[in-house]
């Protein structure tokens, strides 16, 4: 079973609530919420309703939950603590990927502190 934590750049909430919300903002709440329930413990239960959508629907709604889960920037992997042995090729992206994170939220939580 797949474990990774989505990490997505949150929305504005307050243009998302807005008589006229910003589009991308509303597009950054849709993927969040996607990404969520496709890992969420219920998952199986919004793939059941989603498949139960018409095809075009159906066939965005897939390609957003691939946008967020599949792209390593989304998401951080929790898969490396049940490896017992890490090797120096498994750690190294690890490591990166997880520098990466960091630092998107440090810039972001000093974004909305200002």
């Amino acid at each position: 079973e797949e474990a990774q934590i989505t990490i997505l750049h949150l929305p504005f909430f307050l243009l998302v609530f807005s008589l006229e919300p910003g589009t991308e903002e509303v597009k950054k709440l849709l993927l969040l919420l996607l990404g969520c329930a496709v890992q969420c413990q219920k998952k199986e239960e919004f793939i059941e309703r989603i498949q139960g959508l018409d095809f075009d629907t159906r066939a965005a709604v897939a390609a957003h939950i691939q946008e967020v889960t599949h792209n390593q920037e989304n998401v951080f992997d929790l898969q490396w603590m049940d490896v017992i042995v890490l090797t120096q090729e498994y750690v190294e992206p690890l490591l990166k990927n997880m520098a990466l994170h960091l630092k998107r939220l440090i810039d972001e939580r000093d974004e909305h502190s200002e």
